[in-house]
Parts: C-alpha cells; sequence; structure tokens
C-alpha cells in the first residue's frame, strides 16, 4: 500500500466525513468542534495557535490522522 502524507491549513479543507470517520467517538477531536474553534477565533492565525491537521492517506482511506 502506498502511503500519502497530506497537511492541511485549515480543518475546514479537510473531508469531514474522513476526518470524523478516524476519529470515531471522540467529540473533541471531531470535524464541526475544531470547525467552530478556528471560526470562533479562538483557535487560528490571531491567536497564536495555527492549525495544521494532518493525514496519512493509503488507497484513498485515513490510516492515521492529528489535529496539529
Amino acid at each position: 500500500m502506498s502511503l500519502t502524507l497530506e497537511l492541511a491549513d485549515s480543518i475546514q479543507s479537510v473531508n469531514a466525513s474522513s476526518w470524523n470517520a478516524w476519529v470515531g467517538d471522540m467529540p473533541l477531536l471531531g470535524n464541526a468542534f475544531l470547525s467552530e474553534i478556528a471560526i470562533s477565533g479562538s483557535g487560528g492565525k490571531g491567536s497564536g495557535w495555527q492549525p495544521y491537521p494532518r493525514m496519512v492517506n493509503g488507497g484513498g482511506v485515513f490510516v492515521d490522522a492529528l489535529p496539529l
């Protein structure tokens, strides 16, 4: 299997269903929660925290994900 590492500049640019399938039943890592942090301004360029979600894809499926 070939693996591809991807870094995104925001959680909003990540496919929400793929992300949520990976994090499972952990609401504080879910796409909706992380998106709200960014949208509210609590996290992002102006707060001193810049998100870079990391995904490892294998055959079109997330095999690893981390909200950096």
